[in-house]
């Protein structure tokens, strides 16, 4: 499967194969609510002038965020490959 060793890098073997996992996990943690907010703070953090104390937990935002970005990426490249199998067929 084309690009295997990249998702290994973020998902858990379990995740891998089922990347829907990632946001069941992602969402029982987090509401979207607080994703919404982690990632206007994030923006406004980076664009800001001044440097700020900050209380919030960005980081399991910020790692859930990276997981449903690769687990994403590879439920696309797995439904690409189920249409060009089907095409094939």
């Amino acid at each position: 499967m084309g690009g295997q060793y990249h998702w290994n890098l973020h998902l858990t073997k379990e995740e891998y194969e089922n990347p829907f996992l990632v946001f069941k996990k992602a969402f029982a943690e987090k509401t979207i609510d607080e994703f919404e907010f982690f990632l206007f703070e994030v923006i406004h953090l980076s664009l800001s002038r001044c440097i700020e104390e900050f209380d919030y937990d960005l980081i399991t935002p910020y790692i859930y965020l990276i997981k449903m970005l690769d687990a994403t990426q590879l439920m696309r490249e797995r439904g690409i490959e189920k249409i060009k199998n089907n095409v094939q067929s």
